[in-house]
């Protein structure tokens, strides 16, 4: 599963969120550094945000963010220059990462088994952007991200 490219994993979790996150944090404290944001006196918003920006500031990182239905925590995180994907199953998950280069993997509790939320946080870590793309499709991709960034310096 590791990926060398990848120095930490930054996570928050709410509410429902919480115990699958711990099952996520198990699976993963062996490979990667972890910086858990989870904090019952703060609001999903506060944490999703919170994970954006730690998420913003360090390229070599990801995000995995869990409430009950993964929409919430993802409103906080989107406040960053990140890509939040809120994904239900393993082919959104590919999808985004390819296609999109996701950099935070949103969850829904409510809608993810232990199982699959494992299977689709080590999809995430282990699949390349652009990795079955052509070339024109990685620039246009790539001018898209850009233009995000511009819209939000708006």
């Amino acid at each position: 599963m590791s990926n060398k490219n990848v120095n930490k994993i930054y996570l928050g979790a709410v509410g429902s969120g919480l115990p699958l996150l711990t099952k996520i944090k198990d699976y993963l404290e062996d490979e990667y550094e972890l910086m858990d944001f989870s904090d019952n006196d703060k609001n999903y918003v506060e944490i999703g945000a919170e994970v954006g920006k730690a998420v913003s500031q360090d390229q070599d990182s990801f995000g995995i963010i869990i409430c009950g239905n993964g929409f919430g925590i993802s409103y906080g995180a989107n406040i960053y220059d990140v890509r939040v994907s809120n994904c239900i199953n393993l082919e959104q998950v590919i999808s985004t990462r390819e296609g999109n280069n996701a950099n935070v993997l949103a969850l829904g509790a409510k809608f993810v088994d232990e199982a699959t939320a494992l299977n689709m946080v080590e999809t995430f870590i282990s699949t390349k952007f652009a990795e079955n793309i052509d070339q024109d499709t990685k620039e246009f991709l790539q001018d898209s991200f850009d233009q995000i960034t511009k819209l939000r310096s708006i």
